[in-house]
């Protein structure tokens, strides 16, 4: 099978007709008016209209129709994918067979179809009437043929940003902010807190303890009350190995806290795997004493010991309203005492202990938020 476009069938039937010039013989035994051209046509819906194929049929052929040889077809149509038609056109005569494939739209193919028919039945009777000045069928108008328009390929859409993170687990609490809802909205809450405690320059030599406060959250501020006991260090005097005492710190702290980031204050309670970082400023108001040994009458003395004290506090949202939190600050003693032993030869007095001018802190807790 062959398929043609419409403009080439055009040309096509136009050179049978100026090659073929003859006459076909009639057919005998066939009465006199009896048309010898059969063809079914096999519409689709929206071009279905056999009046077309039959109107330009008689135009083309007139009389001619009922003279020659018998003429069997069988024209398709069919809808195609851009709604246009396609045409399928099979003819047979005299045991010779043709078929032909054409697009277009409907009214053209039953034209070209009738046309078809036409040449194959009796070119000269086609050639004749064009001759005598017959209306022809208007030429087939082809489609208008759409400009390049070169398009330059999409630039790539920018990677979604990410929110900055510690770790793939880790993020700050800014990946979970407090809803717009919820910011005109006073948040206040309550946060218990306990863990140990690590300290350096307030009793001699490095040393733990134990911390456990409570406090209130409003907003992103936090005021706190917490009681703080520093333990487990001794020293000895360096003339009386065997002389010294043991120191021990019991301050409360007062300090109020600021959550830095996310600004906020971030949701309350924490996200699990939330990150949140305060700055706090507060007091320390207690006692330092110790207890002397290695000496013929040890005495036990206490000094008052107020410090101001700055902090920075790393939060971590582990499960519901339970959460860690590592405390890091320094405390500024404002009246550093010297503690001393009495004994040694002439009753003099031994130097055991003196405060630095600064005193590091340094906490692992639990914090319970509601």
């Amino acid at each position: 099978m062959r398929r043609l476009s419409l403009g080439c069938s055009w040309l096509c039937a136009t050179a049978v007709l100026l090659v073929t010039g003859r006459a076909t013989a009639l057919e005998p035994g066939v009465a006199d008016g009896e048309r010898l051209i059969t063809v079914v046509i096999e519409g689709t819906q929206g071009c279905d209209d056999r009046v077309v194929f039959d109107a330009e049929l008689a135009r083309l052929l007139g009389d001619a129709a009922t003279r020659g040889t018998r003429l069997d077809g069988r024209a398709r149509i069919d809808r195609t994918a851009d709604d246009g038609f396609r045409l399928r056109l099979a003819l047979e005569q005299a045991g010779s067979k043709s078929e032909r494939t054409l697009d277009g739209d409907c009214v053209t193919l039953l034209q070209t179809a009738a046309l078809l028919v036409a040449i194959t039945h009796d070119p000269s009777a086609v050639v004749e009437r064009r001759a005598t000045g017959a209306p022809e069928a208007p030429a087939p108008t082809p489609p208008p043929v759409q400009p390049f328009v070169p398009v330059a390929p999409a630039a790539p859409a920018p990677p979604p940003a990410l929110p900055p993170s510690l770790s793939p687990g880790l993020r700050w609490a800014w990946a979970t902010r407090v809803p717009p809802a919820d910011r005109d909205r006073s948040i206040l809450g309550f946060v218990a807190r306990a863990g140990p405690l690590f300290g350096v320059g307030d009793l001699p030599g490095p040393h733990a303890g134990v911390a456990v406060g409570a406090g209130l959250r409003i907003d992103a501020y936090r005021v706190e009350g917490a009681f703080e006991i520093g333990a487990g260090s001794s020293q000895t005097v360096d003339a009386r190995p065997d002389a010294g005492a043991d120191f021990l710190r019991l301050a409360g702290v007062l300090r109020g806290c600021r959550v830095l980031v996310p600004l906020d204050g971030g949701a309350w309670p924490r996200k699990t795997l939330d990150l949140d970082l305060s700055g706090c400023v507060g007091l320390e108001l207690g006692t330092l004493s110790g207890e002397g040994f290695g000496v013929d009458a040890p005495e036990r003395g206490s000094a008052f010991w107020a410090a101001p004290r700055v902090d920075l506090r790393v939060g971590l949202g582990v499960v519901g309203p339970l959460g860690i939190a590592a405390d890091v600050g320094v405390a500024v003693p404002l009246d550093p005492r010297r503690y001393v032993l009495r004994g040694g030869t002439n009753d003099e007095l031994l130097v055991v202990h003196e405060p630095s001018v600064v005193a590091g802190r340094a906490g692992l807790l639990v914090e319970l938020e509601l």
